[in-house]
Order: C-alpha cells, then structure tokens, then sequence
C-alpha cells in the first residue's frame, strides 16, 4: 500500500474526533481517507451519534464549508455532508453503529469497539487484521460464493490480512459460530486460493441472521425500496458526492427531509 502526503484538514479532523470521542474511529480505508479521497469511514454507537454530529458541523463551518447536511436514511448509519463553492466534491463523514452483509449484521460499533487502536499519525482506527477481514468480505465476496479478484486487490485485503493476523482473527471471532469458517477463508485468500465452499456458508449464515432479524431486514428492503432511490443524500454519495451546481436549491431539497445547518 502506498502512503502518501495526508491531507491537513482531513488529518486535523480525525484527531480531533478521536480526541473527543473515545467510542469513535475510523474503520476502513484509512489511507485513502488521509489522502482526502472519497468518504471518511467510521464507527461510533448510536447514542453518539448527536454529539458526533455537532461536532462534525461545528468543524465543517469553522473550515469554511456552506452547510452540512445529516441523513439517516441508510440503516444503521449516519451520513454527514459538508459542501462549498470551493470544491468540486463534497467532504462525507459516515458513522456506522451496525454493517449489513447480505441481509444480516455483520458487525456492530460496541462488538469492535476493543479492536480499536491508535494510529501512528494521531488518531483511533480499527486494527489493519480486522479491516482485511471485513474488506473481504464486504467486498471480495460476490453473491453466489465466487470471489472479486480486482475488489481483493484494490482494497489491498491480503497486504492487511498479513499485517495483523491477530486482528483478523479477533474481528472473526465477534462474528460467534461462523468465526473459524471467517478465518479459513481469509487464510485461502492469503495463500492465493478462493474457497467458494466456505464464502457460500458464511452468506447462509448471513442469511438465516438476516431472517431471525426480521426488523433490520424489512428496514433494509424499505430503504432499497425509497430513500436508496429518491434521496438526494444518498444519490449524491453514489454519484461519485460532486457539489451540486446550484448548492442553495440542493439544500433546499434536501431540508424537507434531512437536518441542514447553514453558515
């Protein structure tokens, strides 16, 4: 993985998260965050997420930034945006209380919270073993049990597998029964083989969790089914989170269903 220059105002703003936020870190992609690229990836519970938020606003306006908008559409997260003029994208800060993998959770922020570390550059992120393992499985598992090879390799899964074979075996052991099955597979993919067996078992799994939760699951298929279609939050961020050209109609759409906070 290469390591390039972090970005100074991202770099300031995860410090000043984890300073203030014990139960808050960054979970995945930590390099590509510091280098300012796409969204900011990271894990807090629920009951923080109010205080988080302040505290996002409060930097984004401070920084320069126009408004900042909340969404909650997305179960289980809390996506934050923060806009201006000045940028051609928008700067996302997304906190994640639980992660869904094929209808079922695949963690939560509390079941990960003891894998949180400090990093070298002065702020709290999930351990490089723990980041492979859900990587892999987020998105190096293809439905049906077959692999993602090029997802594998951009996400660098195998460099962080062998970084932290600890880490990775912690973060399979918070997923109970299924655990050994996790670290079999992320051991194949280390030694360059796919295991189609073991990722076939690991989504049943997923499955019969996703079934035995029929709140989550009915909440995920409403949010597939509404918001993931017609909210602009959520449409901006899969659109690639480019500013909008007229930002105060933006803003005025987006306030009929979302938290907007203005300079």
């Amino acid at each position: 993985m290469n390591v390039s220059t972090p970005s100074p105002l991202r770099l300031g703003l995860l410090r000043s998260l984890s300073s203030s936020f014990p139960d808050w870190g960054v979970w995945k992609n930590v390099d590509r965050t510091l280098e300012g690229a796409g969204d900011i990836d990271s894990l807090a519970p629920a009951s923080s997420w109010e205080r988080i938020g302040k505290a996002y606003e409060d930097w984004a306006l401070s920084q320069g930034f126009e408004a900042v908008v909340a969404c909650r559409h997305a179960p289980g997260v809390l996506l934050l945006q923060a806009l201006s003029a000045q940028s051609d994208t928008m700067t996302e800060l997304d906190i994640c209380d639980e992660c869904h993998w094929r209808g079922g959770t695949l963690f939560t922020a509390d079941r990960l919270a003891p894998l949180m570390v400090e990093d070298p550059r002065g702020f709290r992120c999930l351990r490089s073993g723990a980041q492979g393992l859900f990587l892999l499985l987020l998105n190096g598992v293809r439905r049906g049990g077959r692999s993602d090879v090029q997802a594998i390799r951009d996400k660098h899964v195998i460099e962080l597998l062998e970084s932290d074979r600890d880490g990775a075996i912690s973060a399979a052991q918070t997923m109970g029964s299924i655990a050994p099955v996790a670290i079999r597979l992320a051991e194949a993919v280390q030694q360059g083989r796919w295991e189609r067996g073991l990722a076939l078992r690991l989504e049943a799994s997923a499955l019969i969790d996703a079934f035995l939760s029929p709140k989550i699951l009915t909440a995920r298929v409403l949010f597939r089914a509404g918001a993931f279609r017609t909210c602009p939050v959520i449409r901006a961020t899969r659109e690639g989170r480019q500013t909008p050209r007229d930002i105060e109609v933006w803003l005025d759409a987006a306030s009929r269903s979302h938290r907007v906070v203005r300079a």
